[in-house]
């Protein structure tokens, strides 16, 4: 695995939120005040959002490298 450095940043690079209030996101690591990313895999994250009222909670559900 490739060392990155003590400073790094995450982007944004898709996000997907489905009808029963999963969320899937795609986080790019890049260089902190670049928009440049590494040549790394983007890790892919989901949680499940729930909705009780005016609450909404956030549950972890995983996480994966894309490679």
């Amino acid at each position: 695995m490739k060392r990155l450095g003590r400073d790094i940043a995450v982007r944004i690079h898709s996000v997907e939120v489905t009808n029963d209030g999963r969320m899937t996101l795609d986080l790019l690591p890049t260089q902190p005040g670049s928009p440049a990313s590494w040549e790394s895999p983007s890790l892919i994250e989901r949680f499940q959002l729930n909705a009780k009222g005016k609450e909404v909670g956030v549950k972890f559900v995983d996480v994966r490298y894309d490679e």
